[in-house]
């Protein structure tokens, strides 16, 4: 659902990212958006972890 919402831009990524950020998970967020908008570049940190590819994993097979 939150990649739907995403990708149709119907919400403020720069507001998602302030989130992210208040819950430390900024730096892994700007990963995930940026594969769901290919065409955004995200400047700052980004985290590559075991979370961050099952959440990648499930967005991908949705895809399908």
């Amino acid at each position: 659902m939150a990649s739907k919402i995403i990708t149709t831009k119907k919400v403020n990524i720069s507001h998602i990212l302030k989130l992210a950020g208040r819950r430390g998970i900024k730096a892994e967020f700007r990963t995930i958006i940026e594969h769901l908008v290919p065409d955004l570049k995200i400047q700052g940190p980004h985290t590559v972890n075991k979370n961050v590819k099952a959440v990648l994993s499930g967005i991908n097979s949705e895809k399908r």
